[in-house]
């Protein structure tokens, strides 16, 4: 027994003193000498191969990875991995390295092999070198050190004093060393491939970047696994500011933008060269981008086709300017400035008529000004986009936009700017810039596009509540101009104006072309001066500064831009209908007399861009009541009704018109014609007044806003539907409750007052009480796409005393039925019987609508008759005949007309076998928008027709 304990007693000696020679032997390799520090050599894209690792924890950075190593003398390496799926950082008890079990990652991941080392000099920085086996710089090296050890070599780096070492070749085979003051990142084209035993080592203790660095972006929508530390949550000059004063490694670039995680900054020793040329580096990420720094230096010039301006309206500056010029037109002042590099800014003083020009300003030096127009001049440095107008963007201080489509962070408002005009997944027309924050947010809309319904919002650009915001409308885009519709403006005018047109300007008409025809801005509204003189602008009352709109009376004739359309026909083998808007179009189109939507229609929701296919004249066939004839002519007109129910003055008809020849053999050609199809209103009819009255007597008018009674409405203009009472005692009071408006026919009916006796339709305003016995609510006037008279339908209570008002959704009263709580609040004490109905009555007013812009009804069928259909589908080697139906009645007359029917047929069916031959073979059909213009189409395959057995092409007799 004792002996048996000696035993166990020496095993366990054994083992202790094993334990102690190994931690000893572990400790010299990690124990640097005197004058020596502890540092790591970096190698990236490689591992340690056949290897288990001490441990292994999850991280997020470099600096957390090698904290857990450098004070560990177990630990001699460390492998990092960084990849969609993994984040850890393992250790190990052993090197690779110089005994060549390092390998390269044959799986592309990203990672990081750093192994411990002990040099003199070594900085205090994470790494002191990064390796890189079989490549070279093709540069000469400043000094050579022949046969000397890698250690050596890479110390004789460190510590060389005459002059930067950035970089380091070693030989393996001759120990020859190289110091360069020149690196991969210096001179990235010059790193080559060369032989497998030359080390090239990058000296991470010294750096080639400037001190006070500015960052560019040099890719967009890239992010990389090779970042070494990251942040969550700070802004991009935030990251900026980490990247410059990184005191762990040289920050030559790095990635920010939103990402699922928020704001996502990545920091990285690394360029966007580097990483490009390592296997599975970069991925693409929407919203993220690459910025490395540039030097601090003198603003470089800009080039010519980068210079343009930002508009403030209603400011100048407080500054004697450097020169100054008589004003003629704003354009010409603008290119003289543009053409003076000196030229910083300038005003357009439209009280003194003088152009100012002047070589610097600062933000105090900007005041309010309502005669005064100032464009400051900057450098939009976009590569893929141009803004060849009079200025790129205008500018509001201390204003925010209430939606946004894309938020990115940018250092510069001109670096916002630039990312608005290269957008690509929608038009950007606006953005906001915080200069704090740096938050660049994006908008498909600006304040002129956004839905007709909508345009009255006062919200929707709203005073920021930060000062550092301000609101940039995009002014580089061509708003759609072809067909505009204008609404007059009377007793106001704005001071300032984009354009003076005298040459070819006779009437308003021209005047209202000239701002269809403009492109160096965005025409919104012009004014017709009495001397044949034009002037435009790209503000409306709605939008200008509120300093340069004048409230007076004028003899000038002025209009607005309500809404333009741009609209295109293709000619196929059905007509397809492209229309672009310059706002939100929130309606429906359709064929006109189809409004049903069934076949001949659609609903759209909130597009700029929409279209509609109407299908050929065929039998048999919906056609959308598209109208075509022997000739090959084809025709249709399409309506865009903003209200689903009812047409209004915004509405717009357009006709279109394909024509094919039917004539040639190896052609096909095409006519397109779009214009305003506006046609003379048919004569109106009398009013049918039918009401009932209870007593008291109510009765119910329909007056124009002067207060004369009207039997007969213009489309779009306003009326008054007044209700009132003879009570001679004083006894009773009225409200009015579900109002409707049905058309002539009763096809079509849309509710106007709920049973609230609220407005159930904007068309309506709330009805308010004039006096104790008379209730008038202001109406637009509309008509129904099926009949040119709308019948007014309400049902009015009679109340004994009075009746109470209603508060309806948009916190107005409206003299409507009283809500059953209020009635149960006050059912006792002295207000108890207030709200008695002793009656209901329904009056009816029916009114006839006009209009200057429409034929109504719209489903007036008398110039859509079909003359001649086509037979698409049928197989052009036989021939159908149809024989339209008659009396059967067998008489010589009979037989004479179906004789001549049959013959006439016949004809027409084999010009239609000709044309949908050619369509079926066509190449391709082009689309030239509103001009009447011929286009030969080659067909794809050339078919020859084969001889009947009658000796003619194509024939069949019936």
């Amino acid at each position: 027994m004792y002996g048996g304990c000696r035993w166990i007693i020496f095993l366990a000696s054994a083992s202790v003193l094993i334990s102690i020679a190994q931690s000893q032997n572990i400790s010299a390799r990690t124990q640097c000498q005197p004058g020596e520090d502890v540092t790591f050599m970096l190698l990236t894209s490689h591992s340690l191969d056949k290897a288990d690792p001490m441990s292994s924890v999850l991280t997020f950075n470099l600096s957390a990875c090698l904290d857990g190593c450098v004070d560990d003398p177990r630990c001699l390496a460390i492998n990092i991995q960084n990849s969609p799926n993994n984040d850890f950082c393992s250790y190990y008890h052993q090197v690779g390295r110089l005994s060549n079990e390092t390998v390269t990652n044959e799986e592309d991941l990203p990672i990081y092999y750093l192994e411990k080392s002990c040099l003199k000099g070594a900085c205090k920085r994470l790494f002191a070198f990064e390796m890189v086996s079989g490549k070279d710089l093709d540069v000469k090296a400043d000094v050579v050190i022949r046969n000397i050890s890698e250690k050596v070599c890479l110390e004789s780096c460190l510590n060389r004093a005459d002059a930067p070492c950035l970089s380091v070749t070693y030989d393996k085979a001759g120990r020859d060393c190289a110091l360069r003051s020149k690196s991969r990142f210096t001179n990235p084209r010059d790193f080559k491939e060369t032989a497998a035993n030359i080390q090239y080592f990058d000296n991470n203790c010294k750096d080639e970047l400037p001190a006070e660095p500015r960052y560019e972006m040099v890719a967009k929508n890239f992010a990389t696994h090779f970042s070494d530390t990251d942040y969550v949550g700070i802004s991009l000059s935030e990251c900026a500011r980490l990247c410059q004063e990184s005191p762990d490694y040289p920050c030559r670039a790095f990635f920010f933008g939103h990402t699922v995680l928020g704001r996502f900054c990545g920091l990285m020793h690394l360029t966007a060269a580097a990483v490009a040329n390592i296997p599975g580096g970069n991925f693409p990420v929407d919203g993220v981008n690459l910025y490395q720094p540039v030097p601090s230096t003198e603003p470089k010039s800009c080039p010519a086709d980068k210079i343009n301006f930002v508009l403030r309206g209603a400011q100048s500056l407080v500054l004697e300017p450097m020169a100054s010029t008589p004003f003629a037109q704003p354009a010409i002042c603008l290119d003289q400035c543009r053409s003076n590099p000196d030229c910083a800014a300038m005003t357009i003083d439209y009280s003194s008529a003088k152009c100012n020009y002047y070589s610097s300003y600062k933000a105090e030096d900007v005041t309010a000004d309502g005669m005064v127009s100032l464009y400051t001049r900057t450098c939009i440095e976009s590569s893929t986009a141009q803004c060849r107008r009079d200025w790129a963007f205008e500018k509001f201080e201390g204003q925010s936009l209430a939606v946004a489509d894309k938020v990115l962070e940018t250092f510069t408002s001109a670096q916002c700017m630039a990312a608005c005009l290269e957008e690509s997944r929608f038009q950007c027309k606006s953005f906001d810039y915080n200069t704090v924050s740096n938050e660049c947010r994006m908008s498909r809309l600006d304040r002129y596009s956004v839905n007709l319904r909508l345009m009255d919002r006062r919200d929707f650009t709203l005073p920021s509540s930060q000062p550092e915001v301000s609101f940039y409308e995009n002014n580089c885009f061509q708003e759609p101009s072809q067909f505009c519709y204008f609404d007059p403006v009377k007793g106001a005018e704005i001071s300032v104006h984009d354009a003076l047109v005298v040459e070819r300007i006779n009437t308003e008409e021209d005047c209202k072309r000239a701002c269809q025809q403009q492109t160096g801005f965005n025409c919104r509204r012009y004014g017709f001066i009495s001397n044949s003189m034009c002037i435009l602008t790209h503000y409306t009352l709605a939008t200008a500064p509120p300093d340069t709109v004048i409230r007076h009376e004028s003899s000038s004739s002025f209009g607005e831009i309500v809404a333009c359309y741009n609209v295109s026909v293709e000619c196929g083998s059905t007509m397809t209908a492209r229309i672009r808007a310059n706002r939100e179009y929130d309606g429906v189109i359709y064929a006109r007399g189809k409004s049903d939507l069934t076949e001949c229609g659609q609903v759209v929701k909130q597009k700029f861009q929409f279209e509609l296919n109407l299908p050929l004249a065929m039998r048999n066939v919906e056609s959308c009541n598209t109208v075509g004839d022997e000739e090959g002519e084809f025709r249709n007109t399409i309506v865009l009704q903003h209200n689903a129910h009812v047409v209004t003055a915004l509405d717009q008809t357009f006709g279109l018109q394909c024509k094919y020849d039917l004539h040639a053999k190896e052609e096909l050609t095409q006519l397109i014609n779009v214009n305003a199809s506006l046609a003379r209103i048919p004569e109106a009819t009398r009013d049918v007044i039918r009401y009932r009255v209870k007593l008291p007597q109510i009765r119910m008018q329909i007056l124009a806003v002067d207060g004369n009674e009207i039997t007969h409405a213009e489309l779009g203009t306003e009326l008054v539907v007044r209700i009132d009472m003879e009570d001679i005692e004083d006894v009773y009071g009225l409200s009015i409750r579900n109002m409707f408006a049905t058309d002539g026919r009763h096809k079509n009916n849309m509710t106007l007052v709920d049973v609230q006796g609220c407005p159930a339709e904007n068309l309506i305003r709330n009805f308010r009480q004039v006096n104790a016995k008379t209730l008038e609510a202001r109406m637009e006037v509309f008509a129904f796409p099926d009949d040119n008279r709308i019948i007014v339908e309400a049902e009015v209570q009679t109340c004994r005393h009075r009746c109470k008002p209603v508060i309806c959704p948009n916190g107005a009263e409206s003299y409507g039925r009283r809500k059953r709580r209020d009635v149960d609040a006050e059912i006792d004490g002295e207000e108890q019987g207030v709200e008695e109905t002793v009656a209901r009555s329904t009056l009816r007013k029916t009114v006839t609508i006009t209009s200057q812009k429409f034929t109504l009804p719209l489903t007036n069928d008398r110039s859509l008759k079909i003359s001649v259909t086509g037979m698409q589908g049928m197989d052009s080697s036989g021939m159908i005949c149809y024989l339209p139906h008659v009396l059967a009645i067998l008489t010589v007359l009979w037989f004479l007309t179906e004789t001549a029917s049959v013959s006439i047929t016949c004809f027409l069916k084999k010009r239609i076998d000709c044309f949908q031959e050619k369509l079926r073979n066509a190449e391709g059909v082009y689309n030239y928008g509103p001009f009447a213009t011929y286009a030969t189409v080659p067909r794809k395959v050339a078919r020859v027709l084969v001889p009947s057995e009658a000796g003619s092409y194509g024939s069949s007799s019936c």
